[in-house]
């Protein structure tokens, strides 16, 4: 459920106006159109504290991303001031992971999931593949490619840093944690659209929510992170699927976010097929 809130950016004084609202929350979703304004930057890190010390799941999109990182004002001097919320999923695009990176203190190099040296026959729509396997299509051991393993390996690297499970969008979308990773192919080219990410980020949260409300993030922090995880791919196959339904009603991948979100009943529908 979005929240508004006065004034032109969020700030620390809105905080308060968050109690009632994180008293029923089972997941928070932030980021989508913050803005990168200092004042901004510093309430999310205070906001990192709340959902730490209340157990609350959070998925970090857009903006937000950049608040993950370690503090480096001399106001946020608190031991307290390192504390993220757990379990949290991250969604960085290519770009937005190579600043998370960065701020995380590595140097990442984000290979392409596609072009020379990945894979010439692309691999069915729907395909996930966990961290020691592999997925054969026409003869080609596609997901074993040195670079699309390299840049798998990064994005577990940044899940390790970070303490979070991280969805790093693309052609092929890159789940990872800090001690596996799967990758997603569902999607089309239209998934570059401008708002398919932020849909990306709310199935997330709805997953993440659905997972508490059963009672399932009550539980030891490895199997947090597990969860995290299923939550992170159900949500990338999910999203990617209904771009390619609305591909298919539009005649290809010319469609708006609008018809992305109006497909994830039929896409949903159809996931339960693979469960």
């Amino acid at each position: 459920i979005p929240l508004r809130l006065p004034g032109k950016r969020f700030a620390r004084d809105h905080l308060p106006a968050l109690e009632e609202t994180l008293r029923r929350a089972r997941a928070v979703v932030v980021g989508p159109g913050l803005g990168r304004h200092p004042e901004t930057i510093y309430a999310l890190r205070r906001l990192w504290l709340i959902l730490a010390e209340r157990g609350i799941p959070v998925v970090v999109d857009a903006d937000a991303l950049l608040a993950w990182s370690r503090p480096r004002s001399p106001k946020e001097t608190s031991p307290k001031a390192h504390l993220r919320p757990f379990p949290a999923v991250l969604t960085p695009h290519a770009g937005e992971f190579r600043r998370l990176a960065a701020l995380l203190g590595f140097s990442s190099q984000v290979y392409p999931a596609r072009g020379e040296g990945a894979f010439s026959t692309p691999p069915r729509a729907g395909e996930a593949v966990e961290a020691g396997e592999s997925y054969t299509a026409q003869g080609e051991d596609v997901f074993s490619t040195p670079p699309l393993v390299a840049e798998a390996c990064t994005v577990r690297e940044l899940a390790r840093r970070a303490r979070a499970v991280v969805i790093r969008k693309g052609p092929v979308d890159v789940v990872a944690a800090s001690d596996r990773w799967a990758y997603n192919t569902t999607g089309n080219p239209g998934m570059t659209t401008a708002g398919t990410g932020d849909i990306l980020a709310g199935l997330v949260g709805g997953f993440l929510a659905r997972g508490a409300a059963q009672g399932l993030l009550s539980i030891p922090e490895e199997d947090g992170e597990a969860l995290a995880f299923r939550a992170a791919k159900a949500a990338a196959f999910v999203n990617g699927l209904a771009g390619e339904i609305a591909a298919s009603e539009r005649g290809g991948p010319w469609y708006t976010a609008e018809d992305v979100l109006r497909s994830l009943p039929a896409a949903l529908r159809r996931a339960a097929e693979f469960a």
